[in-house]
């Protein structure tokens, strides 16, 4: 009884943060709504929790060229990013 009672409080605990977690962070939407200044100054968190500054951030960088973007067939920009930006993801959102 007493590992029931544990796990169900554990998983209440861990239930409780990930709310707060993503009542805290401003949605991404909020993010595309600020000026380019404001987005500059704004620190970046990354998986260590450590606030540092986004000149900072270890960055990923892919080049694309025209030939390549002919080759893939891509009619969006988010379908050319998903073909060759590793890791890339876009889930269109229906209004």
């Amino acid at each position: 009884m007493p590992k029931v009672i544990a796990c169900l409080l554990l998983f209440i605990l861990i239930a409780h943060s990930a709310v707060i977690s993503a009542e805290c962070d401003p949605s991404f939407d909020e993010l595309l709504k600020l000026p380019f200044e404001q987005l500059y100054d704004t620190d970046v968190n990354v998986a260590s929790k450590v606030s540092t500054d986004p000149e900072k951030q270890p960055a990923s960088v892919t080049v694309v060229s025209r030939e390549q973007l002919q080759l893939s067939g891509a009619r969006t920009l988010s379908e050319a990013l998903m073909v060759y930006v590793p890791g890339y993801f876009c889930r269109r959102r229906s209004r």
